[in-house]
């Protein structure tokens, strides 16, 4: 399978999971009717979260379209975007949950992992 699939899967699964937080955070279960407030904030919120799973096919077709080269993902950044995931996610959600709102913060520690993992590549092999 090629991994600009896997990635394509992913993020589709991403934002099907997107819909239904954004409408049991915004409508919770015991509330009644929601308001038309309600109903526009989730509307703007959804349609970031849909526009982000849409763009990357748009931006593939348009380099496709332009006759640049596809962007490949290699299997171990593939493999280091999975384990990330593995591990980081059940952390954000242990310390959402003892931390509260401060839990949160624990996602910037994904662009720091990027970015030491980009230096790292940049760099060659000292021995």
């Amino acid at each position: 399978m090629n991994y600009n699939k896997v990635i394509y899967i992913l993020l589709g699964a991403g934002v099907l999971l997107a819909f239904p937080l954004l409408y049991l955070i915004l409508f919770p279960p015991g509330q009644t009717t929601p308001s038309p407030s309600r109903w526009l904030l989730f509307g703007g919120l959804a349609l970031p979260v849909a526009l982000a799973g849409i763009l990357p096919i748009i931006i593939h077709r348009v380099r496709r379209a332009r006759g640049l080269p596809p962007e490949h993902v290699s299997a171990s950044d593939l493999r280091f975007t999975l384990i990330l995931m593995a591990v980081l996610c059940p952390l954000v959600c242990f310390a959402e949950f003892t931390f509260g709102a401060y839990g949160s913060l624990l996602m910037m520690v994904i662009p720091a992992a990027f970015a030491i993992r980009a230096q790292r590549r940049g760099q060659p092999n000292q021995k």
